[in-house]
């Protein structure tokens, strides 16, 4: 089965491949062809789903005939080797109407509306379609984590919930960001510049070299890697399991965990 999502967020099941024409492009394009759902809520938060005819633009092709059949069965192959795809195009690209000033400044502006009318704080698609952003924030976070951090190529509607979930995170990472730093800085200091320099020059590539070069950019370690850290930091006082190192490191575990 192949999925793809329209420049809106849309996700299309893809029944076939096929060449077009896209709008006013004067080439042959490969498109592909399916059923697209999409998500909506009502007021009383009753889910209904609709589906339609869908396609997805893929990429321009050639202006000549022979020449866009056969990228289109390279490009195919290559990304899509199990897709079905027609082989056919039964028409010119000189037969093809084009839409009008009118039709386009139509279509964007129905786009606009149904943009204007959508609650976009309500997933419409994926997982959660239907959900409100707030409700499976609460109740799956690293979900909504996840979502936010993706890159959401064309925009559209998932990236529109995307950047809601943003905005509601942002105090908190923001926050975290600022502890981090203040936790990297501090580390730092238990290092001191010379250790410091020691480990960046004699451990390149190793975890030390990258943990203290993560350091210098405010991004403490976490979980293993920061009681490692610790470790190394407790064998200045003295070798691993002397009374010095085991003081030290029960300063520094009491400080950092």
């Amino acid at each position: 089965m192949i999925i793809l999502s329209d420049i809106y967020g849309n996700l299309i099941t893809v029944s076939h491949f096929g060449i077009s024409t896209g709008d006013k492009s004067g080439f042959y394009t490969l498109k592909a062809y399916g059923t697209r759902t999409r998500h909506s809520r009502d007021d009383e938060g009753n889910v209904s789903t609709e589906s339609d005819d869908a396609s997805v633009y893929i990429k321009n092709l050639s202006t000549d005939k022979a020449q866009a059949l056969e990228s289109a069965r390279e490009y195919l192959s290559k990304n899509y080797p199990s897709a079905k795809f027609s082989g056919v195009v039964n028409f010119d690209l000189d037969e093809i109407a084009r839409i009008s000033r009118e039709q386009a400044e139509a279509r964007r502006a129905a786009e606009a509306a149904r943009v204007a009318s959508t609650d976009f704080s309500v997933f419409q698609g994926g997982k959660y379609a239907g959900r409100s952003v707030t409700d499976v924030l609460a109740e799956d976070k690293s979900y909504c984590e996840w979502f936010s951090s993706q890159c959401w190529k064309g925009g559209g509607d998932t990236a529109r919930t995307a950047e809601i979930i943003k905005a509601i995170l942002a105090p908190e990472r923001e926050a975290a960001a600022v502890a981090a730093g203040s936790l990297a800085k501090a580390l730092l200091a238990e290092v001191g510049n010379e250790t410091l320099d020691a480990w960046v020059k004699g451990f390149a590539g190793g975890f030390l070299c990258s943990v203290t070069t993560a350091l210098l950019q405010g991004h403490a370690p976490k979980g293993r890697a920061l009681y490692i850290l610790i470790e190394c930091i407790a064998k200045k006082a003295g070798r691993a399991n002397s009374k010095a190192f085991k003081a030290r490191y029960a300063e520094l575990e009491a400080k950092f965990i």
